[in-house]
């Protein structure tokens, strides 16, 4: 506006006259509203808040469902027979709320698993050292491998010493005749499963081996069946809850029965405990553990091998 103002003062050619000019500048600033070239706030338009998107899966635990941890177990070889599939079935759906993982090894590993902290618990079989118990390992029985010999109820031994145990199982001796008593040729009946035959020598006979004439039974079944059809046969067979088969009798040790208590009192030598192996008293998984062994069912599946009392 101003510039067409001042052109217009100068339109015929002429210098304009000054005051002509600051009269037309004066009505174009009084057209112009006061303050318009003050600062003035602005402000900018913002799209509504909206919530963040939420996850498209479900992130929090539902209430009552059981959050299930992983508990590690070391299984020492000579308790390989006691915690065997069918009781590892029967431990995950008594304890759903912990997820055992097995791992099986020698009877020292599994002990030194659960010094270094790399097992939860452990079970083995046998007890466990001075050093280790020393160390704050705690044992607690679980039960006890006792093994026996059986002989047909015929035959008139009732009980053999320790070294005669020997002496028969090793083949040094092999006629009841040497032994004083009335009988033909002596029969040892031994186990065929290497593990078992072997856990079976280190309780009878430590560090001996059974005699190479010893006939190897797949079960203890066909054990009992051979003694009732060979009255001089002397076989190994599990002391369990569960009678003898009619016809068969258990000799005794050094005139001890074979039962649990006298193995406890230790006067009947020949068995092996398991324990349940733990850093101090047993305590969370390793106490739910040992109570699911010491239930009816656990003990039922327990004394296929086991005396639980």
């Amino acid at each position: 506006m101003l510039l067409v103002c001042a052109a217009a003062a100068c339109g015929d050619g002429s210098d304009p006259d000054p005051r002509v000019v600051a009269a037309a500048l004066d009505a174009e600033r009084a057209k112009v509203p006061s303050g318009w070239d003050r600062p003035t706030v602005v402000v900018a338009e913002t799209a509504p808040s909206q919530p963040p998107p939420g996850p498209t899966a479900e992130t929090s635990v539902r209430d009552g469902v059981p959050v299930r941890r992983t508990t590690s177990i070391a299984v020492g070889r000579n308790a390989a027979h006691v915690v065997d599939p069918t009781v590892e079935r029967a431990v995950a759906e008594a304890c759903p709320e912990f997820d055992a993982k097995y791992s099986r090894c020698s009877d020292r590993d599994a002990v030194e698993l659960l010094m270094v902290g790399r097992a939860d618990f452990g079970v083995i079989g046998g007890p466990l050292s001075p050093r280790e118990l020393e160390g704050g390992l705690r044992q607690t029985r679980i039960g006890i491998e006792l093994f026996a010999l059986a002989v047909a109820e015929s035959l008139p031994v009732r009980s053999l010493s320790r070294a005669q145990v020997r002496q028969v199982l090793t083949g040094q001796v092999t006629r009841w005749a040497q032994l004083g008593y009335e009988g033909g040729d002596i029969t040892v009946l031994a186990y065929h499963d290497r593990s078992l035959a072997e856990r079976a020598a280190r309780a009878l006979i430590p560090g001996g081996n059974f005699a190479a004439t010893a006939l190897r039974m797949e079960s203890e079944g066909q054990v009992t069946a051979r003694l009732l059809q060979d009255g001089n046969a002397v076989g190994i067979v599990h002391v369990l809850d569960e009678p003898l088969d009619a016809g068969l009798k258990l000799l005794q040790i050094d005139w001890i029965a074979a039962t649990a208590e006298n193995f406890g009192y230790e006067s009947y030598p020949f068995g092996e405990p398991v324990h349940l192996v733990t850093s101090g008293q047993p305590t969370g998984d390793a106490l739910k553990f040992l109570e699911h062994a010491r239930s009816e069912a656990g003990r039922t599946l327990l004394q296929r091998s086991l005396l639980t009392r």
